[in-house]
């Protein structure tokens, strides 16, 4: 079997950034390219893309748990009074 080289100890962490047109555009993507990289390392900025519903963002969360190194929180009006 093929197997990926592991990486070495990195000096400093790499947070990869949770963002639309990006490797790590979605929860599924975002989770498989972490599982690729396997390195304690390497870890995922969170924002809630534009639109989505809460529940989907606490699912997002919480799959990615302790790979998330940090949040980008925002608030989009969409509507008079939102």
């Amino acid at each position: 079997p093929n197997e990926s080289p592991k990486l070495p100890r990195l000096p400093d962490p790499i947070g990869l950034e949770y963002h639309a047109g990006s490797l790590t555009d979605t929860l599924e993507s975002t989770l498989r390219l972490l599982a690729a990289i396997d390195h304690d390392n390497v870890s995922t900025y969170w924002q809630p893309p534009f639109g989505s519903a809460k529940a989907d963002n606490l699912t997002a969360i919480q799959a990615l748990g302790e790979k998330i190194s940090n949040l980008h929180v925002f608030h989009w009006t969409v509507a008079p009074g939102d």
